[in-house]
């Protein structure tokens, strides 16, 4: 190194060759903090997770899916932590105390040509020896030619501007930053040797070397759960990423190399050699500012990668949680399975050869040839009777197969709800890989959960349906033949005691007898054979195909070779996607007719107008003419509301009242949540308050309370009170309520209040269906009247939570004002669109099937459905749109009756997808003339929900036996249902009758 300026060469050892590396460490561990604690915090938590637990492999894949929404964060936090900004302020610390200016004396070099110098330079320097020469003789101070250093400045520009020491350093860093995220990926470099800007780092594929070693790995570790890919080193990796992270110093001291490239951008500086424009305070900013850009846009590159690497590990993590969900459900099934094929096949087959071996060894011990009748009798009855008939009683439970069928089907149901947990798109790195120290992603979006739903049904779950593999045939064609089995005994006994009569026989008496025996143990044990054969077929599935469906899954994901889910879900979408040639020609007719079917259409519209005025002028108008088989259609319609028999278990699990929904499925009502617990505070804080409910009928009253007494009330003592059945007498009441608190001997109204006052603690009381403790008759008010009494006087000591429909609570505040009688109202019925749309396609999408829309024949006529017909996915769209507008219609908030109305309009199923037909509304009209009488009588059914006929009579204010008849009548059209609490409206013309009865301005 030339030893000419020691001023420059003194400021820069000591800002730059003293400080550089620590001053660059200290930056690299404020950079990589922020992971580092991710790493440390994760890798602690599994440490405090036991070897000997059993569950510890699901705890730890718990903390991981605990800790990946903050791992996820910190990725994303590459945004702002801009390695940019760290880099130039480490320069402009590190340069402040440098001085802007040194003179020194220049080297000979900067005399002295270079053979990389140009033609320009060369000439320049050329001047400078001359003028030097000339000046010499002249000069006072014959040391040398002086030169002023803009040392400052130079060393930023260098550092920061034009330097590829930056770009280098950037790459490093954030490679660095890959391999430790790349740990929790059980990924390896392909190279040991990481600092060669030559090399291929592949960090997020599995390299040959990984590939060959896990190929030797024993067939049980192959497949024993997608959940060890994670898992199985994760403490190991997690400790080698700490150890990656925490090492902040490089390898090389940098110091060294950054102090000899200051030094000579430095003493170049104020001479012909440096661009003197560069160091000009904008030209200097916009430098610096544009290599920031540059760096910026590096990191980003960088972010894309970690996002992938990231969006790796959050599948991985999110199948090693279904796998634990599959591993339960997988026991359960097989403990269903065995208890099927044990209790139903084995035990009745294994008897019955018992049982039969018991008469051949019975037959044996006779001394003579000869069998006597009574004995011949004997065996007879204990085959033909006591054995088949506990062979029919153990092998025709139909009751106990369906019942752990269903419990098989639920399992399966619960594993297809927990692909509801995956996230619905990831984006992922088709190819990933660092190329001379730069990242290269190709990413794609994924429709991972679809993906993922679809192929572990395809692979196993579709298999594993009890249905499906026809248990119940199977069981029935067994209990034929082992029926015909124990006949053959039975006939071969009649035959021996039948062949005593042939002298000339060749087999004995007893030789016949038992050789039926013998075969129909050979039958039975062959039976049972086919048996066995059956449930190791449907073991094999649940034991080998389902775990490796899912490890399939894992690796598929874990090496990116998704596109192979994605063309398997595409296959199923060709058919209906495909434009062939009669689609294009069908487009093109319908485009050429468009102006033809817009003026036919207008035409036919006033035409029909028309008509109509003069029909009626003329009196030929003939209104609500329907046949008797319309009638009849309707009718059949209506009376199949609950059937739904073909129906898969999981949708008809889903869509039943019966099923007990979770959050996930909920919908609540708007101003649930917030009013009640304003009312519930208050009510805490002293304040007489309660809680009304009030909705349609099957709009979510009961579902509500579920929901706020899970949320609020789980620690608090609760009374439930639910009037079922119809009650107008206040004894009636008051023995409900007090029988809810377990009084005895509670006889008026003022009694009841006194002992509920005297109660020690202040409960929380649930009253359900107040609409029916009435009767509207002017003796039907006494209960409902001693109700509000009650109610107002006890809700110091009591909370109550109400619920009402509400047809009666319209009722209730016209007549008695009842709204002053409450704090609190919301309304369950006041679902919109939306709400709707969303409760019955969350319930869809969690059954795995693809749902599609078919148009009904006023929606294949409209102008702008032909438009669209030949493009699939528009079509379904406009269909999407079209069906939910009309059910939110029909069903105007109530969630009960839009999924009666969803179930209805299913036209099939297949394996993969469920087609839906527009939504059908019976016309009441048609089916029932809506004379005065028929009018009151589904008002009042609409207002009390259930009356029985001798209700209905006082009610109305007639005879039980017009009640009777009227009633009868109404059942037999399907619009009325009897059930265990009265006569009520069925849900499918529910609307239908609201709206007739409105109209009429029978109910408002």
């Amino acid at each position: 190194m030339n030893k000419n300026y020691p001023s420059v060469r003194e400021h820069l050892r000591e800002q730059i060759g003293e400080k550089f590396d620590q001053a660059y460490a200290d930056m690299r561990s404020e950079f990589r903090l922020a992971l580092l604690e991710w790493f440390q915090k994760t890798y602690k938590e599994i440490l405090g997770i036991k070897k000997s637990d059993e569950l510890r492999n699901k705890r730890v894949v718990d903390t991981l899916n605990k800790n990946i929404s903050d791992l996820r964060q910190i990725i994303e936090g590459y945004n702002e932590n801009l390695w940019s900004e760290k880099w130039n302020q480490l320069i402009e610390d590190l340069t402040r105390s440098l001085p802007e200016t040194v003179v020194e004396y220049q080297s000979e070099e900067r005399f002295a040509i270079g053979e990389e110098d140009s033609f320009k330079l060369r000439f320049q320097k050329k001047l400078k020896r001359f003028a030097r020469r000339v000046s010499m003789p002249f000069k006072k101070d014959k040391s040398g030619w002086k030169q002023v250093v803009q040392l400052r400045r130079t060393v930023k520009l260098q550092l920061c501007g034009t330097s590829d020491l930056p770009n280098n350093l950037l790459a490093e860093e954030f490679e660095l930053l890959s391999r430790a995220v790349g740990k929790l990926l059980e990924q390896e470099p392909l190279k040991e040797d990481v600092e060669s800007a030559d090399e291929s780092v592949n960090n997020g594929a599995e390299d040959k070397e990984h590939s060959d070693k896990e190929s030797k790995t024993k067939p049980e570790e192959q497949h024993a759960g997608s959940k060890f890919r994670v898992i199985d080193q994760i403490e190991t990796h997690l400790q080698e990423s700490i150890l990656m992270l925490k090492d902040s110093v490089s390898k090389a001291s940098l110091s060294e190399k950054v102090y000899e490239a200051c030094y000579q951008a430095a003493v170049v500086s104020g001479t012909v050699e440096e661009n003197k424009k560069l160091l000009e305070d904008d030209r200097l900013e916009a430098i610096i500012s544009e290599k920031k850009s540059i760096l910026i846009n590096r990191q980003k590159e960088w972010q894309a990668f970690l996002n992938s690497q990231y969006s790796d590990f959050a599948i991985q993590i999110e199948i090693a949680r279904f796998a634990f969900l599959a591993d339960r459900a997988k026991e359960e099934i097989l403990g269903f399975t065995h208890r099927f094929f044990r209790d139903f096949c084995y035990l009745p087959l294994e008897n019955s050869v018992k049982r039969i071996k018991e008469v051949s060894k019975t037959l044996k011990e006779q001394k003579s040839d000869r069998l006597p009748a009574k004995l011949v009798q004997e065996l007879r009855e204990e085959i033909s009777e006591k054995l088949s008939r506990e062979m029919a009683e153990g092998m025709g439970n139909v009751e106990g197969q369906q019942h752990l069928i269903s419990q098989i089907q639920k399992s399966i149901t619960d594993l297809q709800l927990g692909f509801y947990n995956f996230t619905d798109t990831f984006t992922l790195a088709e190819k990933r890989s660092i190329e001379n120290g730069r990242p290269q992603v190709t990413t794609d979006t994924v429709n991972w959960k679809k993906l993922a739903t679809r192929y572990v049904q395809e692979k196993a779950l579709r298999e594993m349906d009890p249905e499906k593999r026809e248990w119940s045939a199977f069981l029935n064609e067994l209990a034929a033949e082992a029926e015909e089995i124990i006949q053959v005994v039975d006939v071969n006994l009649l035959t021996a005691k039948e062949s005593e009569k042939e002298k000339d026989e060749e087999q004995s008496v007893l030789e016949i007898a038992i050789s039926g025996t013998d075969r129909a143990v050979s039958q039975l044990e062959a039976a049972i054979k086919r048996v066995r054969e059956r449930q190791n077929s449907y073991e094999k599935v649940v034991k080998e195909d389902f775990p490796v469906s899912i490890q399939s899954l894992s690796e598929s994901m874990l090496s990116r070779s998704y596109n192979e889910l994605e063309m398997q879900d595409k296959a199923l979408q060709v058919k209906a996607t495909a434009q062939n040639w009669q689609d294009k020609i069908v487009k093109v007719y319908y485009r050429a007719l468009e102006k033809f079917e817009l003026f036919r259409r207008y035409f036919v519209k006033k035409f029909k107008e028309v008509k109509g005025v003069t029909a009626r002028f003329l009196g030929f108008d003939d209104e609500g003419a329907v046949s008797t088989t319309e009638k009849r259609n309707l009718a059949e319609y209506l009376a199949k509301v609950d059937v739904h028999h073909k129906f898969p278990f999981v949708y008809k699990r889903l869509f039943s009242y019966d099923f007990e929904i979770d959050d996930r499925f909920y919908i609540h009502p708007k101003g649930l949540f917030s009013h009640f617990e304003q009312s519930f505070e208050d009510w805490n804080l002293s304040i007489e308050t309660n809680f009304l409910i009030v909705g349609e009928r099957g709009s979510g009253k009961s579902l509500a309370l579920k929901f706020l007494e899970k949320r609020f009330l789980e620690s608090e003592k609760i009374v439930t009170v639910n009037f079922r059945k119809t009650i107008h007498k206040e004894k009636d009441l008051i023995d409900v309520i007090a029988g809810a608190f377990g009084f005895k001997n509670i006889e008026s109204r003022d009694e009841l209040i006194q002992k509920i006052q005297k109660l020690r603690s202040r409960k929380i009381l649930v009253v359900e269906n107040i609409h029916n403790i009435f009767i509207r008759n002017i003796h039907g008010f006494e209960a409902i009247e001693s109700f509000w009494v009650i109610m107002a006087s006890t809700r110091d000591k009591l909370f109550w939570l109400v619920t009402c429909s509400a047809f009666a609570w319209n009722y209730f505040e016209k007549v008695f004002g009842a709204d002053q009688y409450f704090s609190h109202i919301v309304r369950s019925d006041n679902l919109d669109r939306e709400m709707l749309e969303d409760s019955i396609l969350t319930r869809h999408k969690a059954t795995g099937y693809e749902l599609i829309f078919e148009p009904g024949t006023a929606t294949q006529k409209s102008r702008t459905f032909k438009k669209i017909m030949s493009d699939e996915g528009e079509k379904q769209k406009y269909l999407h749109e079209q069906y939910f507008n009309r059910l939110d219609k029909i069903a105007e908030g109530n969630l009960s009756i839009a999924m009666i109305f969803w179930m209805q309009s299913i036209k099939e199923f297949d394996d993969r997808s469920v087609k839906q037909l527009p939504t059908e509304i019976a016309d009441l009209d048609k089916l029932e003339v809506p004379a005065r009488e028929v009018l009151f009588t589904l008002a009042a059914l609409v207002l009390h929900e259930n009356l029985n006929e001798a209700e209905l009579a006082m009610a109305l204010h007639q005879d039980i036996s017009e009640s009777r008849l009227m009633l009868a009548r109404l059942k037999s059209k399907g619009i009325v249902q009897n059930g265990e609490d009265g006569y009520k409206l069925n849900h499918l013309v529910y609307r239908q009758v609201v709206r007739l009865l409105k109209r009429r301005n029978v109910i408002h």
